[in-house]
């Protein structure tokens, strides 16, 4: 019987293994039963453009003995006596049953047939169909036993039972929600003051009343990419100019590494560093910086990456220009830099620079309060998750908190789980 610790050995054991040279290579038994597997779920509507379909189940976390042998454990040092080796078990599996999203994909591609299966997003294949005389796995069991399952849920679906099954017990550590961001706060109270607690009263009122006209904007697409409306021009722009629009943000976030040094000094002590050869052009000449600007040439650099971070978790100050003259961008949305980037905007406007802040009202409803919170499955991370919420603008996730995680399901709007249907 298939368990929770034994499917999790096998995905442990294949999520690493299934592009390019590292393929899966099964024997020829398993793939005429992984074959079984797939024509099997072409009962069942799919869904995409590439048969991909997706089911829901859940495993009994079963003996101990599924989870592994006590004394490999012991010999590791993982664990010093029995009581120790139930006490972990127990920790990687403290229900008495583990639900799983299973994925698969099964198309043609260049008359060669492309086969894709994941358990809550943790792809176990993803290749076509490939036979090692040399070296193969035999994994015909295991896909006996999702056989098994897939048969199960078709049953269930015969009954019209399946669907309303998942709705009331999937587990909600697997499912997308939304919760307040002001009833996360009361909830956990600690993570309201950690994240406001270097930003004052007067800032924040500040920031309010910066960003007003723009949350103001008539709600038109026509607007959607002009951040140019409403914020004036500078006629004339230079290298310098910019470095020192970049001191205005460095200083108003009192950085310190800075002291002493030019603004231009304070930019590469900051910025990404990635500049496309900014830094050699005339600091002064309005011309440089124009030619440099309109180079169509430039390519792959960061140059607005002004206060450098991570893929998401970076400050980008854009300079743009159209037949009026210069404007900026300011960017900065991640949770952990919107703060600065608060601060960083607040002087630029008290310097009556022409800036226009992406992400506006979702900074100023973060900080008020006023937003959603994304909650979404423990197997996922908790950025890049906008696509999941396509009728709502949220920008920070969460998982379920372990220690109140029933408090917090209570507070949950769960988004309800795409139906499934036989053909």
């Amino acid at each position: 019987m298939l368990t929770a610790p034994k499917l999790d050995n096998f995905i442990r054991q294949y999520e690493n293994r299934n592009m390019g040279d590292e393929s899966n290579r099964f024997t020829k038994e398993s793939w005429e039963t992984l074959k079984e597997f797939y024509k099997l779920l072409d009962y069942i509507k799919p869904f995409g453009s590439d048969n991909d379909h997706i089911l829901f189940f859940k495993l009994p976390r079963g003996p101990i003995e599924d989870f592994g042998d006590y004394k490999t454990y012991f010999e590791l040092g993982e664990v010093t006596n029995k009581e120790d080796f139930v006490d972990l078990w127990k920790f990687y599996y403290p229900d008495d049953e583990k639900w799983y999203k299973m994925y698969t994909k099964h198309f043609t591609r260049k008359e060669n047939e492309f086969y894709a299966l994941a358990f809550n997003y943790k792809f176990v294949l993803q290749n076509e169909e490939i036979y090692d005389s040399n070296y193969a796995d035999d994994i015909s069991d295991t896909i006996n036993e999702l056989i098994f399952i897939v048969k199960e849920n078709i049953e269930m679906l015969k009954k019209n039972e399946y669907n309303s099954y998942i709705e009331k017990n999937l587990d909600k550590r697997l499912r997308y929600g939304t919760i307040t961001r002001k009833d996360y706060y009361n909830l956990f109270p600690d993570a309201r003051s950690s994240y406001l607690e270097d930003l004052k009263e007067n800032e924040i009122e500040k920031f309010k009343k910066n960003v007003e006209w723009q949350i103001n904007l008539p709600k038109n697409p026509k607007y959607e990419w002009k951040p140019s409306i409403g914020i004036g021009r500078l006629m004339h722009m230079t290298a310098n100019d910019f470095y020192k629009f970049c001191l205005l943000g460095y200083n108003a976030n009192k950085y310190k590494e800075h002291e002493g040094l030019t603004a231009k000094e304070a930019y590469y002590k900051y910025a990404d560093g990635r500049d496309e050869n900014l830094k050699d052009i005339d600091e002064n000449s309005y011309d440089d910086f124009d030619n440099w600007l309109n180079d169509k040439e430039k390519f792959g650099g960061h140059p607005w990456e002004v206060c450098r971070g991570g893929n998401s978790t970076h400050i980008s100050l854009y300079v743009g220009q159209d037949e009026y003259g210069y404007y900026l961008t300011l960017d900065g949305k991640s949770f952990g830099r919107s703060i600065e980037t608060i601060r960083f905007y607040n002087a630029l406007k008290d310097n009556n620079a022409p800036v226009f802040l992406n992400d506006a009202e979702e900074i100023l409803n973060r900080i008020l309060e006023k937003d959603k919170i994304g909650v979404v499955p423990d197997y996922t991370i908790t950025k890049y998750q906008e696509s999941s919420f396509p009728n709502e603008k949220i920008v920070d996730f969460v998982h379920l908190d372990d220690k109140k995680e029933n408090e917090m399901i209570k507070l949950v709007k769960w988004q309800e789980e795409d139906k499934v249907y036989l053909k």
